[in-house]
């Protein structure tokens, strides 16, 4: 009995709910890049297209613009 009520007071505790003060932002911050910055890595990408570092940045754009889209940030 005691084992019963024991493992029901557990399930209790369990199922409680507490509010936090812990604030986490949905949208994740992008560091900028300057245009020069931007046309430099272009230019080094063009220079050797089959490197695997430049997939690599590739990969890193499209997680930036879904970033980007689901911030609602245009930019």
């Amino acid at each position: 009995m005691k084992l019963a009520m024991l493992a029901m007071m557990m399930c209790v505790t369990a199922c409680e709910k507490e509010t936090s003060n812990i604030y986490v932002s949905s949208c994740l911050p992008l560091v900028k890049y300057t245009q020069k910055q931007q046309n430099d890595v272009a230019d080094a990408m063009d220079a050797q297209p089959n490197a695997e570092w430049g997939r690599m940045i590739n990969d890193y754009g499209k997680l930036r613009k879904q970033a980007r889209a689901a911030c609602g940030k245009n930019i």
